[in-house]
């Protein structure tokens, strides 16, 4: 869009019209120039341009300057002299084209005014072509084929490579259609000393390697009790065992030589010394005595009286009035249901309905006192 005029001294000046052309569209008319220097537009309208004529003036022109606004371009000459070229009229006869664009079903690209472009040769999805009908440029030499499905086919044919492998002396691994693999470096060659040395008592230790790093183990009981790991073993019939399972180990007792239990002269045995009847050894001889003598009130008669015999017994018994030097202060006693209770005789004079139960206490009456203020009672002990 720019017009370029050269002068008759070699001189050119260049005018760009690209202003004005977007401001009034697209013009693509083609310009004829006919006798008597008139210059015809395509679509009609004409430009004199005599005035112009290189050989009727040779000044220089000096300065272009185009009025977008009026559309006049003016020319100003060497000698000070201007010349106008008002392009209003070949605007109005190109005219302003803002018509609207639709596409419609079709690929039909239609003017507002009239007038229609098909689209469809410049659809970007109908190329549907094969393989086979696309040639390939193979610089390498890979593929024998010049289209892409040939190459294609080669390729898959060739994707597999199910050679056998095996490895030899000194870790070399070799493909069964050529080519090896050095493995050495890949073997467990790693003979690196460990070292340890403590860092905090009781606490953690350092586990050292050579051209390696160090770690540091805490060896500190995790629940920081010393005492839940002590383990009481109890056993029933005399023997330890601990069923053999992880870290737990067999302890049982081997049998010892049986215990031999035999009776004697006033000596009973009974059981067979298993748990269930332990050996029991007893007296045979009874152990008898007599309690030591109390008082019976008899002055006056009645009926149900009572005298708790064990009870004056331990009484007596416990605390002894005098005791011989080095002897305990209390003389041994038996509970009232470790003994036996005899009545061995009664004045039936005094007393009547006399009995005496299972824990020592005795009941009686007394129906009459004695003529000579004395009577007698004998009861005998006998340990159970």
């Amino acid at each position: 869009n720019v017009l370029t005029l050269t002068l008759e001294d070699g001189g050119t000046q260049t005018v760009d019209f690209t202003t004005v052309l977007a401001a009034a569209g697209t013009d693509d008319q083609a310009l004829t120039l006919a006798a008597g220097n008139i210059l015809t537009l395509e679509d009609g309208g004409t430009v004199d341009l005599t005035a112009f004529l290189d050989n009727t003036d040779n000044q220089t022109i000096t300065t272009f300057s185009l009025d977008n606004t009026t559309n006049v371009l003016t020319l100003t000459l060497e000698d000070g002299g201007t010349q106008t070229v008002d392009f209003t009229t070949v605007l109005a006869a190109a005219g302003t084209d803002d018509q609207a664009l639709t596409l419609a079903a079709g690929n039909i690209l239609t003017l507002e005014d009239g007038g229609t472009v098909d689209l469809t040769a410049f659809l970007d999805n109908t190329d549907n072509q094969t393989g086979a009908e696309v040639a390939i440029t193979d610089a390498a030499g890979n593929f024998t084929s010049t289209e892409v499905e040939g190459a294609l086919a080669e390729l898959a044919a060739g994707s597999t490579d199910d050679q056998a492998l095996t490895l030899a002396a000194g870790n070399i691994l070799t493909l069964e259609d050529g080519g090896t693999v050095d493995l050495s470096a890949y073997v467990d060659t790693d003979d690196q000393n460990l070292t340890s040395a403590v860092v905090i008592a009781n606490e953690s230790v350092e586990i050292q390697i050579n051209d390696g790093t160090n770690t540091t183990i805490d060896i500190r009981d995790a629940d920081s009790n010393a005492s839940n790991e002590i383990q009481t073993i109890t056993s029933t019939d005399g023997s330890v065992t601990v069923t053999p399972s992880g870290i737990n180990y067999n302890l049982s007792v081997p049998s010892a030589d049986p215990t031999v239990v035999t009776a004697g002269t006033d000596i009973s045995v009974t059981g067979d010394g298993s748990t269930a009847t332990p050996y029991v050894i007893a007296n045979t001889r009874p152990d008898i005595f007599y309690p030591p003598s109390i008082e019976v009130d008899v002055a006056t008669t009645g009926t149900g009286r009572t005298i708790d015999l064990h009870a004056e017994y331990l009484a007596q018994y416990g605390t002894p009035t005098v005791v011989s030097a080095g002897a305990p202060v209390a003389i041994p006693t038996y509970a009232n249901n470790e003994l036996y209770y005899y009545v061995t005789y009664y004045d039936p004079a005094v007393f009547a309905n006399v009995s005496v139960n299972n824990v020592g206490v005795m009941t009686y009456d007394v129906i009459a006192s004695p003529t000579d203020y004395n009577t007698l009672i004998n009861v005998v002990f006998v340990a159970q």
